[in-house]
């Protein structure tokens, strides 16, 4: 079993380990009106997630299943 683990954070929002190209993901999220940050140099595997309502977090989980399943890094 494949665990998403993020950076640790002491912030609004965490950095997690997507194990691919998070330009990837990011580009997931918009075609399904999710919006998440853009890119961060240095952090090409990682997505930046603003954590949220217990709804928005919920439909964020929603739309993170949707995806295809892909190998994590921890």
């Amino acid at each position: 079993m494949n665990t998403l683990r993020p950076i640790d954070s002491c912030a609004n929002f965490v950095m997690m380990n997507t194990g691919g190209p998070g330009v990837e993901i990011i580009e997931h999220f918009r075609k399904n009106n999710v919006a998440i940050a853009p890119s961060i140099p240095g952090f090409d595997k990682f997505v930046r997630v603003s954590l949220g309502t217990p709804a928005e977090m919920s439909e964020f989980w929603r739309v993170w299943d949707l995806m295809p399943p892909r190998k994590m890094s921890m």
